[in-house]
């Protein structure tokens, strides 16, 4: 029996988020206070329990709070005997599944993270930006509607597939009034609907090119460890075959201005005999990803310590089946 850990990205965020745990378990009370004592110019662990939300989804909290609660997470999973044969992650949590394979260690995680929220808000900033959920309609149509809205634009106009996050959810991204146009577009083309989505910028999309290049000057300070299992990323959907240290970096370069391939990562767990997926919160993003896509993986979230005992029993179970 296989098992995957996916780790959630931005948007999963929420105040009281890894609060309970804090007090029950101590691999994310350590965690968590590393990450606090490593920054505390965010005042990560306050604004994660008090909030306000406000400021928690700032994407230069949010990106760390949220790395900080999966490498608890990931800790007392690992304690707890659960061992996964693959990690990926949702944009950020891309960070997290490397932390999960041996990596990065958790100081380098933190400040990482950090360094990539702070950039991309940089990055976003004064632009006048959109991201929508284009439902029930396949990728090559999305194109099309992405085609022509810059068709009717001007040079300025940028409109791209940010996020292919299951069947029939396709995110986009760019100039608001781009987005938009494609918003039309799409729905004439047999969306079901398009949902704005509430972000801190146009991530995964070409305005981001300036937050990668400060990533990849970054990562000649960082010594990136040996991987220790395979990480489906984001920008292939699919393992490296060449683990080297500039490989990942060069993906990671390219996967803050690039499209998040969910879909295809999912699918080759499902290729590769995964059959389940814990998934390292908080909330439940990526299991109803699954459920569209995967409806045969088996999926437990993690959110609280109700649902991290649960995890392990079910992994127990599911492995002496």
């Amino acid at each position: 029996m296989k098992t995957a850990f996916l780790f959630a990205g931005q948007g999963s965020q929420c105040v009281g988020m890894g609060q309970a745990l804090y007090g029950e378990n101590g691999f994310v009370k350590e965690s968590i206070d590393l990450a606090d004592k490593i920054l505390p110019e965010l005042a990560l662990k306050a604004t994660m329990f008090e909030g306000p939300d406000e400021k928690l989804k700032k994407t230069g909290t949010t990106q760390p709070a949220l790395a900080s609660f999966a490498a608890g997470v990931t800790d007392s999973l690992y304690d707890s005997g659960v061992k996964p044969d693959f990690a990926a992650g949702l944009s950020l949590g891309e960070y997290s599944s490397l932390y999960a394979a041996g990596v990065f260690d958790k100081e380098t995680l933190f400040k990482l993270t950090a360094f990539r929220g702070a950039a991309m808000e940089q990055a976003a900033e004064g632009i006048p930006f959109r991201m929508s959920a284009v439902l029930g309609l396949e990728e090559d149509k999305v194109k099309e509607a992405c085609k022509a809205a810059l068709e009717k634009g001007d040079e300025k106009s940028i409109v791209e597939i940010s996020n292919l996050n299951s069947t029939g959810q396709v995110v986009i991204a760019g100039r608001e009034q781009d987005v938009m146009t494609a918003e039309e577009a799409a729905v004439a083309l047999g969306a079901k609907k398009c949902m704005p989505l509430k972000v801190g910028g146009p991530f995964h999309t070409s305005y981001m090119k300036p937050a990668g290049e400060k990533l990849k000057d970054y990562f000649e300070q960082i010594d990136f460890g040996g991987m220790k299992l395979p990480v489906v990323f984001n920008v292939t959907g699919r393992p490296l075959e060449d683990n080297s240290a500039e490989e990942i970096k060069k993906l990671l370069v390219r996967q803050v201005s690039e499209t998040v391939r969910m879909t295809d990562i999912l699918k080759f767990l499902e290729s590769e005999g995964v059959k389940l997926v814990i998934e390292i919160g908080p909330g439940k993003t990526i299991a109803g990803f699954i459920r569209r896509t995967c409806a045969d993986m088996t999926v437990v979230s993690i959110s609280d310590a109700a649902d991290l005992e649960n995890a392990v029993r079910t992994y127990n179970e599911m492995k002496e089946a």
